[in-house]
């Protein structure tokens, strides 16, 4: 069971219609971190967050995570994974009636996935929640300054745009590589009734999870905020892993080229506090 995210008294920035006034924050705001790993013979993400565990690299070094799983259980960081229990889904294939997507058409999945967060609740310690990818190369201690300024309560709350390369084309500015969302959009997609209206409204049978969630975010009247520059990714805009002004790098599927990946971008090995762990 996780302590969660501290619970500490910080400085937002306040605005009013005729001011706008900053007083700088205490310390960046808190995160909530999760994966989902697939369990198969032929899946490497087991083994790929085992290696970010030992290290305590991405969603390790957040205030709080945890590792959920479709397709079995396995023994990580510290417990057996919570899995999840939906069928297996297929690979999308570009040019199908309705696919938008050749990753996994794991939409369903993570609608369960997210239902389990909300069930375990550590989230609601936390200030925001990233859904990370495992094979996605990330830095909590670069996104959570960013996210500092919009850190606020009331409202339907924020999700993060992370990718610009396509709007012209009216494509998607959401990359489900890292996700992020205030505690307040979590909050507003995980009542009952507000998943309901997404799942008859929105046509998404063939989406990916992210094109399904921001949508949903959209259509719920969650605000979205703009940051293009934070992701590297090979989908969106390739970045080396030299830049550290990124707060992640998107993809590389094998701890070898993954932790290549860590260090070339500053990444120093640290101690994992095991009940950092969420159970679900």
């Amino acid at each position: 069971m996780s302590d969660g995210c501290a619970v500490e008294l910080r400085f937002r920035t306040s605005v009013s219609s005729a001011t706008t006034t900053t007083t700088p924050t205490q310390e960046p705001p808190s995160l909530f971190c999760f994966s989902v790993i697939r369990v198969t013979k032929q899946s490497t993400e087991p083994e790929l967050l085992a290696a970010q565990y030992e290290k305590g690299a991405s969603i390790f070094s957040c205030d709080a995570y945890t590792v959920l799983s479709n397709g079995g259980s396995v023994y990580l960081a510290g417990r057996e994974t919570p899995e999840i229990d939906v069928s297996t889904v297929k690979l999308g294939h570009i040019g199908d009636a309705g696919v938008t997507t050749s990753s996994w058409v794991n939409t369903a999945i993570f609608m369960e996935a997210w239902n389990m967060v909300g069930a375990e609740g550590t989230f609601r310690t936390c200030d925001w929640t990233v859904k990370v990818d495992p094979d996605a190369v990330f830095f909590p201690q670069r996104l959570a300054p960013r996210l500092a300024p919009h850190t606020e309560s009331g409202g339907n709350g924020y999700f993060v745009n992370n990718c610009g390369a396509f709007v012209q084309f009216g494509w998607s500015e959401f990359y489900g590589s890292l996700e992020v969302f205030s505690q307040a959009a979590v909050e507003r997609y995980l009542v009952k009734a507000n998943q309901q209206r997404c799942r008859t409204e929105l046509e998404w049978d063939g989406w990916g999870e992210d094109l399904f969630v921001s949508q949903c975010m959209v259509k719920l009247g969650v605000d979205h905020i703009d940051m293009f520059d934070m992701l590297g990714d090979q989908r969106c805009v390739a970045a080396p892993c030299t830049d550290t002004t990124k707060v992640a790098f998107h993809d590389f599927k094998d701890s070898g080229s993954w932790f290549d990946c860590w260090f070339q971008s500053g990444g120093v090995p640290r101690p994992v506090i095991p009940l950092q762990v969420a159970s679900v």
